[in-house]
């Protein structure tokens, strides 16, 4: 549950972000140039503390996971993958079943 909240909350940021910017680009670029560099820096500056978090949310959920569940914890993890890759298999077989 926490991986589909997570990546809704990126897909969220995402697109207010798009909207912010493309909104506003148009309007800035019409006004003194050093208004829009400043915040074209500002926007590289969340683009990247949003970047930063993405990782290190990941790396704090993976890792406390495995340190609340020990080796019990790891296996499951493994699971998991193997289970996501299979799913992905069945999907690609079923898609090139489909257009082939």
């Amino acid at each position: 549950p926490s991986k589909k909240i997570y990546s809704y909350f990126t897909l969220e940021l995402g697109t207010w972000f798009h909207n912010q910017y493309w909104t506003q680009f148009s309007y800035f670029t019409n006004i003194t140039p050093w208004i829009y560099w400043c915040y074209t820096f500002l926007t590289a500056c969340w683009l990247l503390a949003v970047l930063i978090a993405h990782f290190a949310a990941c790396w704090l959920f993976l890792s406390r996971s495995r340190l609340r569940c020990g080796e019990g914890g790891k296996k499951r993890l493994l699971e998991t993958e193997v289970h996501g890759a299979m799913t992905g298999a069945q999907l690609a077989l079923q898609h090139a079943d489909q257009s082939g």
